[in-house]
């Protein structure tokens, strides 16, 4: 794999097909073998089981770059370089196809406040293919990194898509969503109405920002057509972790017993108590 080969938009999705059956068939790819469950509670979540994953890393991990799986990056793991600085790698622990990071070239902490060139690089790959970018900002929203970075995958139909149908031009809580979040189109010819500018607005909205301007936990949503922050309280529910995926009605859990858990409390109850 070329390791400074500048993105084609139009071959992004080829190019990750192409790195993942390469870096699968060296072994440097691990794919989480998984059964998918439903649970219907207003929305029908999907919920994978996880079966088995092998070798992957603990997410207590001490913060810095001696740990840092970006610092150098696999290169059996690099897909394409951005012009915002970006490089664009597998996710080497995927639990779907062609589920890929936007990294920072140098270490930068996940917690902190998100540049623009975040979104700037967000807007180089967003046109491929309908997909999902998304951002764990903090442990309890998440994130096992902390090293910056935003992920994505592609999505057809999510499970919310219902609620999304009318959509605010505007920053808004949906009524129709269980948890504390807001959402809004994003229009890319008007500046003030920007991915950026969106997510500097909604952070204020939520009272997220502290005195030196560095937001609490949160996790980010962003497809082509809209912007969704989700303030975070918890990174956990009975054990049952929860990052940005859970709040389109994607969960992940362990085993059956999780998923039982789940069911029982109600994964509308999860996702809100994880953000009251």
């Amino acid at each position: 794999m070329n390791p400074t080969r500048s993105l084609q938009v139009e071959q992004l999705q080829q190019w990750l097909t192409e790195a993942s059956n390469a870096a699968a068939t060296s072994g440097h790819l691990k794919t989480g073998l998984t059964t998918l469950e439903y649970c219907d509670d207003g929305y029908r979540y999907e919920v994978r089981i996880l079966k088995a994953f092998r070798n992957k890393p603990s997410g207590n991990a001490k913060k810095g770059a001696s740990q840092n799986p970006f610092l150098p990056f696999e290169p059996e793991m690099y897909v394409a370089s951005l012009e915002s600085g970006h490089v664009l790698l597998l996710n080497k622990f995927c639990i779907v196809d062609n589920h890929y990071l936007i990294v920072t070239p140098e270490y930068e902490e996940q917690e902190t406040l998100l540049a623009e060139k975040e979104f700037q690089a967000a807007a180089e790959v967003i046109s491929a293919f309908p997909q999902l970018i998304f951002y764990n900002s903090g442990r309890e929203a998440g994130a096992s990194q902390p090293h910056r970075h935003l992920q994505a995958m592609p999505v057809c139909d999510l499970p919310i898509s219902q609620a999304l149908r009318a959509l605010p031009d505007s920053p808004e809580q949906l009524k129709a969503l269980p948890f504390r979040h807001l959402i809004s189109k994003i229009d890319q010819r008007n500046p003030e109405h920007s991915a950026y500018a969106l997510y500097l607005e909604m952070l204020n909205q939520l009272d997220l920002l502290d005195f030196d301007g560095q937001p609490g936990p949160y996790n980010l949503l962003m497809t082509e057509e809209w912007l969704m922050i989700v303030p975070r309280t918890k990174g956990r529910f009975e054990g049952i972790s929860v990052n940005s995926l859970g709040f389109v009605g994607l969960l992940l859990v362990k085993d059956q017993e999780a998923c039982q858990k789940l069911r029982d409390a109600s994964p509308s109850r999860v996702l809100k108590t994880v953000t009251e």
